[in-house]
């Protein structure tokens, strides 16, 4: 038996008239949401991160570590909607591959160093967010001391 949640509704983004937040708006209007991406460097992996859950009371989620991640994001944002509710902390999510991804609550270290301009696009900091990551080949995720590089580099940021 599946559970039905209810969810509340927030506001759209408080700056459109910015054109840069005027196109993320007509993104979402016209597919639900938007996937935000970031190119790594020597230093930094790239990731990307969902801008439009939060109007449904959703979180938004975030994955790092590489550029094909695009479409796994956009897999798994799908089915956060059509489930209307949250990831549990640590829910093992299946379908896309053959080893489940994971999501994990993330604290305030997403947003501020991750997922910066979903807080521009509301006008707020108050809104979630739910990292998913991705197992290494044998099934091991960061936490695990045996994980396989380069997961094991992910950071993993869990709201404390």
């Amino acid at each position: 038996m599946k559970l039905q949640r209810t969810y509340t509704m927030h506001t759209e983004a408080t700056n459109v008239r910015d054109p840069f937040y005027s196109r993320i708006a007509k993104h979402i209007r016209q597919h639900g949401w938007r996937l935000q991406g970031v190119l790594g460097d020597e230093e930094n992996f790239p990731f990307f991160y969902t801008i439009g859950n939060h109007q449904l009371g959703l979180p938004e989620l975030l994955l790092i570590g590489s550029y094909d991640n695009a479409d796994i994001l956009n897999w798994v944002c799908d089915k956060l909607r059509r489930n209307a509710c949250p990831f549990r902390d640590g829910e093992l999510i299946y379908g896309y591959t053959k080893l489940p991804l994971k999501s994990l609550n993330a604290g305030d270290e997403a947003k501020e160093q991750y997922t910066v301009q979903v807080g521009q696009y509301y006008g707020t900091e108050n809104y979630a967010v739910q990292q998913i990551v991705i197992p290494d080949k044998s099934g091991r995720y960061p936490d695990d001391p045996k994980c396989d590089v380069p997961y094991c580099w992910i950071p993993l940021l869990r709201k404390t």
